[in-house]
């Protein structure tokens, strides 16, 4: 959990500098990754993280994979429209090392395993750990049963696999081996729609960091105990 946490921070200050950046904010400590997040912490998710009831969070939740859903379709639409490929209307405004790129092979690899994979490993295991809060969500079912606990979490793991895959493929397709650990650092920044999920995916984060803190919090006082 404190892993888990710390990635959400790093996340959430990066993606809040990079709006910031996009609406030429530039220059002062408070819109630099460390900036941003201590006051995104102070003033928005120390709030959050203090409710006790998960069930409130349930609409920032819902709100949250929204965002995340909607930076996938437009990530689907760019592809399709291919306005990332040489001669495409943002390819000349990418950040150097951004473009799409397939090194010395002619298009993408099916299959290729290298090194990296376990990047890959470390990033899944981190998107698909929830079992510290699962008591938790467990108590907090309206009809709280075995079956009802299976039903959420198959589909709220199927949902959470469908879009990394998608987002994973889509990436790949669209930027090639230039894919950034983040892939919005892929898009130009005179990509408007790139700039709105970045403020979605931002949005995103914020709404998740309160469950991951929860399981941290719950269970930093089992370590002195």
């Amino acid at each position: 959990t404190t892993l888990t946490c710390t990635a959400y921070a790093l996340v959430i200050g990066k993606n809040s500098a990079d709006v910031w950046r996009a609406f030429g904010v530039e220059g002062n400590w408070f819109v630099t990754p460390r900036g941003s997040f201590l006051t995104i912490l102070v003033v928005v998710l120390l709030p959050l993280c203090l409710l006790r009831d998960l069930s409130k969070l349930a609409f920032s939740s819902l709100f949250g994979l929204a965002c995340e859903a909607g930076v996938v379709v437009f990530m689907i639409v760019r592809l399709c429209t291919g306005e990332y490929r040489l001669g495409g209307e943002f390819y000349s405004s990418q950040e150097p090392g951004t473009q799409l790129s397939w090194g010395d092979q002619e298009g993408p690899e099916i299959f290729t395993v290298d090194l990296s994979v376990f990047v890959l490993i470390g990033s899944m295991s981190t998107a698909f750990i929830a079992h510290y809060n699962a008591p938790k969500f467990y108590h907090q079912l309206r009809a709280r049963n075995s079956r009802s606990f299976l039903k959420a979490t198959v589909g709220g793991y199927t949902i959470a696999f469908l879009l990394f895959a998608t987002c994973m493929v889509v990436g790949y397709l669209t930027f090639g081996k230039n894919c950034q650990g983040n892939i919005l650092h892929n898009y130009s920044p005179h990509d408007t729609w790139a700039t709105v999920s970045r403020i979605g995916m931002f949005l995103a984060t914020i709404c998740g960091f309160p469950i991951a803190f929860t399981g941290f919090w719950r269970g930093t006082p089992g370590l002195f105990n």
